[in-house]
């Protein structure tokens, strides 16, 4: 007798729960019209509503899918206000009376409003798909300028100034090379580890001490050529030395070994300076006072020395050798005076426009046909006036810009910019 009444305690427990769900639920479902009706804040009802269903397992009553279905259309989510006007159909017994009218007409409306989500959701589906392929065209587009600017950039390792005849020294791995300024490599950096620039020259070097092969490359008329090997100037001599820096007149001093005279070559001609000293000359320095004495073997007597004559540097300056292929001294011819090799300079260049280079370590001056240091001559090449940028990228190469369009030859790429609008302003 005890368990039968417990158990009916539990059962009445348990369909009193129930009943409190409900109750709980109307209350929530009244709010809902109350904010419908009073402040038509159906969103307000929406909360309510969906409230009202925590509390029961579905929508039950044809009343609470009306509700739902209205709610749900005015605030616009018009797939559940659709889902909820099926429930009332499906619950709502009655026909053809007003109410069902109501429901019917709103059905429509429904139905309206969602086919017209449907075709907007679609739309921005199929803009969605374009923007996604346009965006997919314009990374192909930026990928394929990327990799054409690689491909226009330069291997270097420092790009040097442009000269005003628009071409530039530049340096790679350790070798020199020269190029214009679009780019076209006029003399590959493979062979010279040193140059000398003057002029609108540049003297190539296979090696930056003794040298045994030289390339000349005039930026002033665009054309390279070697320079005169040894053989033709001395047999003994295996290097060209001391190589100075060339002059406007296109003359070049260098001091190969083993000779009793530099060599000078004239770099427009591609030939060889020569110059023999005879006894007139001689007279005339013996009679001025240049020289105190001279003899039949070409040899010179100044200062109580005698000297093998070494040429002409123009301007009547005289490198003075002694014994064993010594360079020792330059005589200045215009007064007689000396400078000492290795203690007043150690080289002396081509003479022109009253002033020739002197050399001594690693420092220039200039001196004039006296002997006596002047100004320092400035390079008449330089003064870049062309249109031409040099921009070192981040991977270390560089590209070569004019009027913002990079060049490389007769290669061109526009602005990223410029180059996507080529292929999308149709």
């Amino acid at each position: 007798m005890k368990k039968i009444i417990v158990l009916l305690a539990f059962l009445c427990s348990f369909s009193g729960y129930s009943q409190t769900n409900d109750e709980i639920a109307g209350v929530y479902l009244k709010r809902a019209r109350l904010a419908i009706e009073e402040s038509i804040d159906f969103r307000e009802a929406k909360v309510l509503f969906e409230k009202a269903l925590k509390y029961i397992d579905s929508v039950k009553t044809p009343d609470m899918a009306k509700l739902g279905a209205r709610i749900y259309f005015e605030i616009g989510e018009y797939r559940t206000a659709k889902t909820l006007s099926k429930k009332y159909f499906q619950l709502y017994k009655k026909r053809k009376n007003e109410q069902y009218l109501e429901q019917v007409e709103l059905a429509v409306l429904i139905n309206d409003e969602l086919d017209k989500l449907v075709a907007e959701e679609k739309r921005l589906e199929r803009e969605r798909i374009l923007k996604e392929k346009y965006s997919k065209y314009i990374d192909s587009l930026e990928n394929v300028w990327v990799k054409r600017a690689e491909e226009l950039s330069f291997k270097a390792d420092t790009i040097y100034e442009f000269n005003k005849n628009g071409i530039a020294l530049y340096s790679k791995n350790g070798k020199f090379g020269a190029l214009s300024d679009v780019g076209e490599i006029l003399v590959s950096a493979n062979d010279y580890e040193d140059v000398v620039s003057f002029s609108g020259y540049f003297i190539f070097k296979d090696k930056v001490k003794d040298p045994t092969q030289l390339y000349c490359y005039d930026t002033n008329v665009k054309k390279g050529f070697e320079i005169v090997e040894l053989v033709e100037f001395n047999t003994l001599s295996t290097h060209y030395g001391e190589v100075l820096l060339p002059r406007e007149n296109g003359y070049l001093v260098t001091y190969p070994n083993n000779a009793y005279e530099p060599l000078v070559i004239n770099l427009n001609t591609q030939e060889i300076v020569s110059f023999t000293a005879d006894k007139e000359l001689f007279k005339k320095f013996r009679k001025a006072d240049v020289i105190d004495n001279y003899n039949s073997d070409g040899e010179i007597k100044k200062e109580k020395t005698w000297y093998a004559f070494g040429g002409h540097l123009g301007g009547g300056v005289h490198p003075l050798y002694l014994p064993e292929f010594k360079l020792n001294a330059f005589l200045f011819s215009i007064d007689g005076s000396m400078k000492k090799f290795g203690v007043d300079y150690d080289y002396l260049g081509a003479f022109h426009q009253n002033t020739l280079q002197a050399k001594k370590g690693e420092a220039t001056v200039w001196l004039n046909q006296k002997g006596m240091e002047v100004e320092p001559l400035q390079d008449n090449a330089m003064g870049y006036e062309g249109i031409s940028i040099v921009k070192r990228r981040k991977d270390g190469n560089f590209q070569i810009f004019q009027n913002g369009i990079m060049i490389l030859g007769e290669q061109r790429l526009e602005k990223m910019q410029d180059f996507i609008r080529k292929f999308t302003d149709k």
